[in-house]
């Protein structure tokens, strides 16, 4: 994007400073009049100049472009924070960079908070751009190695079609960037389901429409120039519901089911019926209403099926919350079986788990357990100062045993690609 020269008032110039100005002039971008909201022009080629407004009280203030016309350049004293004119009309830009790394791609969520609106902050007599400060009060810092670093401030929503980014204090959302469309590919989903957390990088030195033939990010830290930080991945019912597009196509979905209840036949001698056969089937597509239906017994061997389809997918690990001790229990010794005639493995959580305990349950295909126990090795692995690597979101599918187990899993629900009623 090009950029304009800013239409300066002379006391700015004054009053700020040639570095401050300097310093503006790298961090605003003319989108947006900040006075009637509607697009600045162009003139060959280039967008109009903006006329820059700076309102001042104490130690801090805001600087703006306005169309000359519907606010000449000016800077003005207000009384208090409080004063300062209301923005409405701030542009955002953001774009998810994707980084090689190690066996798969990282992504990263940058984002250039605001084009058009500058805060600014006196420091030892010199006025100097301060738009960051906000993030880094919320916990952002200025290393690589702070953008694996979750922060309470800091979250991951995905949509059936979007990615949002939430920036809250406390329970108070203070900003909220959406990406969809083209901006959030199908592999871009598949990349985020690998990892419990996502970076994100925030910078107003960068114009992120701006295609760039490299990582800027090395760039920006180096010149202290972005703040980072992570936020939790967390899924939306809707996001979670099984469909289709879990598989290649229609005749891939069959053949799996079809080695699904060729699994249980030789692990239980048990040939599945059609009903329950069906019922996974519909599961698989996100419909859980026929597997709820039917007997105890069926529904457990109907949510092996779909346990066992998305398993030979690779499409990662199965947690399984029951909704009591006796019924994990009866889970546990189904799945017991199919793994002896098969090379998956399955445990069965324990009351109260030790760390390395943890670690070995998480890596089993098959974990079980109630969404209590669930709970409690999910907060254990998030108090916990050791490094859990893939097994913090070793369970990609989380099949529920009754409604009520999603209500008692509380928060853990939201971290799962998939979640179906079984």
């Amino acid at each position: 994007m090009a950029r304009s020269k800013l239409l300066v008032a002379p006391d700015t110039r004054t009053g700020l400073g040639p570095e401050a100005l300097a310093e503006l002039r790298a961090a605003l971008r003319p989108v947006d009049c900040q006075t009637c909201g509607r697009r600045f022009g162009r003139r060959f080629g280039r967008r109009e100049a903006a006329a820059l407004v700076v309102e001042v009280t104490g130690e801090d203030a805001v600087a703006s472009l306005h169309h000359p016309g519907c606010r000449p350049p000016t800077q003005v004293e207000v009384a208090s924070p409080d004063g300062f004119t209301p923005l409405p009309h701030q542009s955002w830009r953001a774009r998810l960079l994707k980084l090689p790394a190690h066996e798969r791609d990282d992504l990263v969520f940058l984002v250039n908070p605001s084009y058009e609106v500058a805060r600014l902050r006196r420091r030892r007599g010199r006025w100097q751009v301060a738009t960051l400060d906000l993030y880094a009060a919320l916990g952002l810092g200025q290393d690589l190695l702070d953008g694996v670093v979750p922060l309470p401030s800091l979250s991951a929503v995905v949509h059936e079609d979007r990615l949002s980014v939430h920036v809250s204090r406390g329970e108070i959302l203070l900003e909220r960037w959406d990406l969809g469309g083209p901006s959030f590919p199908p592999d871009v989903a598949g990349i985020l389901a690998t990892k419990d957390w996502l970076t994100i990088a925030v910078t107003t030195s960068l114009d992120v429409d701006e295609s760039v033939r490299r990582n800027p990010l090395r760039m920006l830290v180096d010149a202290r120039q972005a703040r980072l930080g992570a936020g939790r991945v967390r899924y939306t019912d809707a996001a979670q519901r099984p469909r289709a597009s879990d598989f290649a196509d229609e005749d891939q979905r069959a053949k799996l089911l079809a080695y699904a209840i060729a699994v249980i036949a030789m692990g239980t001698e048990v040939e599945v019926g059609s009903k329950v056969v069906r019922a996974a089937a519909a599961t698989c597509l996100g419909d859980s209403e026929p597997i709820t239906g039917l007997l105890p017994e069926d529904r457990t061997r109907a949510a092996a099926l779909v346990a066992l389809s998305y398993m030979a997918r690779e499409y990662g690990g199965v947690h399984l919350m029951a909704a009591d001790r006796g019924g994990a229990a009866a889970h546990h010794e189904l799945f017991s079986a199919l793994c002896a005639v098969t090379d998956y493995t399955t445990a069965l959580l324990t009351e109260e788990p030790a760390g390395e305990q943890i670690l070995v349950q998480y890596q089993a295909d098959v974990v079980i357990g109630t969404p209590e126990q669930f709970r409690a090795t999910y907060e254990l692995h998030r108090n916990d100062t050791g490094d859990w690597g893939p097994d913090e979101t070793r369970g990609h599918l989380a099949l529920l045993a009754g409604a009520d187990v999603r209500r008692r899993a509380g928060d853990v629900i939201g971290r799962y690609p998939r979640v179906a009623v079984v």
